[in-house]
């Protein structure tokens, strides 16, 4: 055929497809099935289930602000997936923590394509519509914590043949009595979590086994339902090959029967926050009944186990993490447990004792931790050729002291260590800071010298904490990814500009206190937006507050307190909308107490002001503080009433007060340590409303020009002094005055006879009543 002629006919052929794929569209008319498959959008009928969804559900975050009836293919929305294998009908539905509340609309049904459906964190209320038994495509759904939700029965769940992914968190299933039936009979469900539904009140039968009905189940989570030992007749009885992972954390189980030993597939076990109180080798060896074990993962804390760590357990060759910590386990850790082939060792927060073996270098586990045990000695050997990869390793108030222990500058490929309150008094090895850590922690020692050059020693998100030392010297250079410094309690000297280098701004937590550090906060502080606790307290820093200090948007814990700051508080300051805890105490600040305070910082829970020039009347503005429950501006200039609004203050400065609200979970351990830290007083204080003169005496912080344990101490030794030396004075004054000493006592030889005429009087007087 000649080129052109076949062009022609190509061209033909495009032509007529065109026409006949317009003449089809136009025969289907608007709204046809076929036309929204031609043209890529959802289903009209289906646009419309998802916007009356819409309608019962208020939205605050703006999370459905893409569903809007103007957009006319909601496969476009934000949460929705449509398949075009489907002809583009809605497949998928994903807005987890979405900030949804109101009802669940039972105009879901009309997806009749829906195949997943997450629902989960958000705030719904009322009725789980048993209408989602429609949903015959479903193969996915998860209601986990979904506010308020209740559910009377499940007895739609059994017409999705299809399911195979469930997940109830947080609604109470008690008055679903044959929920175990209707799961049961779901053929294809493999994961089933029912997590806090309060499944201890529901009736289970006695004649079947769960996991035998349920034999394709093999993920099985059944966590906080305060389930006790009654639930093992019905779900372990028979053996169940599918089973691989069992969650039972948070009940109140006190044993594990031998059934367990049947389930011969398992691969992960948690049984964390229960109350076993049976002793740990027991509990393996009900483990143990089947001949070939696949167990690989236990995770066991908190379940008040005893006895010791059995001295064996090669019958779990498998196990590739074994997670203890916060039991009662005692006794040694034997040598031929670090050959097992672990990879996660945790048993910190037992009873273990002895020497930490030399044989810990033959093990293969990438993370160990033996913290908080009375643990003794470091491994003599040299051989570390095993623990080398080794990647995180606590020793957290193990004996290791007094010398800092060399072998861990062998373990290569170690990224987190803890070696804090190990009783170590000696200097650290140069090397040790060259092993390129992210985290560190040697905190609570007496390790003393210099801390060099640190910018290229440490890798990724960088925690340094080497507080309550004896470190010395000026603060290094430091690495700019840094999220947390603690150097306080030490004797580190010189200025702070060192942080104008820190550029990368991932730094949440930095504290120098209690330290000799000397010079002004530099004005860079622009770099650390995502800081939340700034503790400078107990130095000799001095100047003005730079203006950059209003750059710390997230800061939520300020300590300047101790130090010689001046001049009036930068009205940048009042940026800081999120701090809960202000101490600028004994320094030199001076003006007026801001009216900002009151009206810009709502979130504050501490204020002090104590010790510092501040003049004027306490603004009426701290009104509107809500969340106050501490405040001190005693010593300063004040003048005038306290505010009567402040009546409501009467709860001031208690032992294990708690925080505020959404304290950020990084940071609140340290935040609120620092805060006992401040306060040594902890007097219930209840204002006056109609108190004058000076804001005095309200609360006591360490932000005292004089501690009030200095104050105690040189109480006693002055009363004592005193005493001493009046008596002193008064003996000398007798032997060197003969005339003084006669009259003395001769006054003292009167007054005893008087006292005995006295007596005798009264004694006949008393006999004389009696005999009338």
């Amino acid at each position: 055929m000649h080129p052109c002629v076949f062009i022609i006919f190509l061209l033909f052929l495009l032509c007529l497809q065109s026409t006949t794929a317009n003449e089809f569209v136009a025969d289907e008319g608007v709204g046809g099935g076929y036309d929204n498959a031609l043209i890529n959008k959802c289903l009209d009928k289906e646009r419309h289930a998802l916007l009356q969804f819409k309608e019962n559900l208020q939205d605050p975050d703006g999370s459905l602000s893409t569903w809007r009836p103007e957009e006319d293919d909601c496969c476009t929305w934000q949460g929705v997936m449509c398949d075009d294998q489907t002809g583009h009908h809605v497949t998928g539905l994903h807005i987890p923590s979405a900030g949804l509340v109101g009802e669940i609309s039972h105009s879901l049904i009309n997806l009749t394509y829906l195949s997943h459906l997450y629902l989960s964190s958000n705030s719904f209320h009322g009725a789980i519509p048993p209408e989602f038994g429609n949903l015959t495509s479903l193969q996915v759904l998860n209601l986990r914590d979904v506010g308020s939700c209740r559910v009377e029965n499940l007895d739609w769940l059994s017409h999705l043949p299809l399911l195979e992914a469930l997940e109830i968190e947080g609604i109470s299933l008690a008055k679903a009595n044959q929920w175990v039936n209707v799961i049961s009979n779901l053929p294809k469900l493999s994961d089933l979590r029912l997590d806090g539904c309060e499944l201890s009140q529901v009736m289970y039968p006695y004649s079947s086994s769960f996991l035998n009905s349920s034999s394709s189940i093999s993920f099985l989570s059944l966590r906080n339902n305060n389930l006790t030992s009654s639930i093992y007749h019905w779900m372990f009885s028979l053996t169940s090959n599918s089973l691989h992972i069992l969650d039972l954390s948070g009940n109140m189980l006190d044993g594990i029967p031998k059934y367990l030993g049947n389930l011969c597939s398992l691969e992960s076990l948690h049984f964390n926050n229960n109350r076993a109180v049976v002793k740990f080798p027991d509990f393996l060896n009900n483990l143990s009944g089947c001949t070939s074990l696949t167990l690989q993962q236990l995770s066991a804390q908190t379940s008040q186990f005893t006895g010791p760590l059995p001295d064996d357990i090669q019958n779990f060759s498998s196990l590739e993490a074994l997670y203890l910590s916060n039991n009662h386990i005692n006794g040694t850790i034997s040598d031929k447990f670090w050959e097992l082939p672990l990879h996660a060792f945790d048993v910190s927060q037992n009873h273990l004792s002895g020497a930490i073996s030399e044989s810990i270098g033959k093990s293969k586990a990438s993370i160990i931790n033996l913290s908080k045990n009375p643990l003794q000695g470091v491994p003599s050997t040299d051989d570390m050729s095993n623990l080398s990869s080794v990647t995180y390793i606590d020793l957290n108030s193990c004996k290791l002291g007094p010398h800092f222990p060399k072998w861990i500058q062998m373990l290569k490929k170690l990224n987190e260590l803890d070696i804090s309150n190990t009783s170590i008094s000696d200097t650290v090895p140069p090397e040790f800071w060259n092993m390129h850590l992210n985290s560190l922690n040697l905190s609570s020692n007496n390790i003393s010298g210099e801390v060099p050059d640190l910018s290229s020693s440490f890798s990724g998100s960088i925690m340094i904490d080497l507080s309550s030392n004896n470190f010395n010297g000026p603060i290094p250079h430091l690495p700019s990814s840094l999220e947390l410094l603690n150097l306080s309690r030490n004797k580190f000297s010189g200025g702070i500009s060192f942080l104008c280098q820190m550029v990368d701004g991932w730094l949440k937590f930095l504290d120098l206190s209690h330290n000799s550090l000397t010079g002004q906060l530099p004005d860079c502080l622009w770099h650390f937006q995502h800081l939340t606790v700034l503790n400078l307290g107990h130095n000799s820093l001095s100047g003005r507050l730079p203006p950059s200090i209003g750059s710390l948007i997230e800061l939520e814990a300020l300590y300047l307190y101790k130090n010689n700051f001046f001049g009036e508080l930068p009205l940048s300051l009042k940026n800081c909308t999120s701090l809960t805890s202000l101490n600028l105490g004994a320094n030199k600040f001076s003006g007026n107490v801001p009216v900002w305070i009151g009206e810009n910082l709502s979130e504050m829970y501490v204020l002090i002001l104590r010790s510092n020039n501040f003049l004027g009347t306490i603004p009426s503005e701290l009104c509107q503080l809500a969340n106050l429950q501490i405040l001190d501006f005693s010593r300063n200039n004040l003048h005038g009433s306290i505010p009567s609004c402040l009546n409501n203050l009467t709860r001031m400065a208690q032992v294990g007060f708690l925080p505020p609200p959404n304290v950020h979970p990084y940071t609140s351990q340290w935040h609120w340590d620092l805060i006992d830290e401040v306060y040594v007083d902890h007097a219930m204080i209840e204002w006056q409303g109609d108190e004058r003169d000076k804001a005095s005496q309200i609360g006591k912080s360490e932000g005292d020009e004089v501690d009030i344990d200095e104050l105690e101490k040189w109480f006693y030794i002055g009363g004592g002094t005193g005493f001493v030396t009046g008596f002193c004075i008064a003996c000398g004054a007798l032997l060197l005055n003969r005339r003084g000493r006669h009259a003395l006592f001769h006054y003292f030889a009167t007054f005893k006879d008087w006292v005995y005429v006295k007596v005798v009087v009264f004694i006949a007087i008393l006999k004389r009543v009696r005999h009338t």
